[in-house]
């Protein structure tokens, strides 16, 4: 069934790219100014090198994280609206034509989807904990979102900006926490920012 439609448009990149990283050509990968970050390129990479080189191996990437997405969003809503809503809400998200659509296509949005829901459980943990460590895990989760594609930066404000009105009484906790938040995304995020402005200011 995934390997029945024709390629589409974004399709055809992440099938060449996939490629490319499963050959170990990253310097071709680099110089061919790739749009998106390297993330759901290496998965495909990955699943390639585990399955073979198909269009069904580069669309089951997306299939995976689908699947991750409505589990995380059931995992998400389940402590805050219970178990019923939180069924109903996987459920529909599990068969909205337009999920349903990109899920079956070898494109990014499924994986970017999956990392901003578990960015949002793991900052719902530290609400409800006020454990460190769930700022960590919800800081690298979002450096990963953003290595899949940038837009994840929305994500990024929205967990700075929920922060930041959450922890209203003592500035040296909101320090902290924003702090922590903002250097595991930076420190995931920035060696892929310094290799490709070192590979483009060279021009090599």
């Amino acid at each position: 069934y995934l390997d029945k439609t024709s390629v589409q448009w974004d399709e055809a990149n992440h099938l060449n790219t996939g490629v490319t990283l499963l050959n170990g050509q990253w310097s071709n990968y680099l110089n061919s100014g790739p749009f998106y970050p390297p993330l759901y390129d290496v998965a495909t990479a990955g699943l390639f090198r585990i399955i073979g080189v198909s269009l069904f191996a580069a669309r089951f990437v997306s299939v995976i994280f689908g699947i991750l997405s409505i589990w995380t969003l059931f995992e998400l809503a389940n402590p805050l609206y219970g178990s019923k809503v939180a069924l109903v809400s996987a459920i529909l998200l599990g068969i909205m034509p337009g999920f349903v659509w990109l899920s079956r296509l070898s494109m990014i949005e499924t994986m970017l989807l999956f990392f901003f829901l578990l960015s949002l459980l793991f900052f719902y943990k530290w609400i409800k904990t006020k454990s460190l460590k769930y700022i960590f895990f919800s800081g690298l989760v979002l450096g990963l979102g953003f290595l899949s594609k940038y837009q994840a930066i929305v994500g990024i404000l929205i967990v700075i900006i929920s922060l930041l009105i959450i922890v209203h009484a003592r500035k040296k906790e909101k320090l902290i926490t924003l702090t922590a938040l903002i250097l595991v995304v930076t420190l995931i995020a920035l060696p892929w920012f310094l290799l490709t402005y070192r590979v483009y200011a060279s021009g090599t």
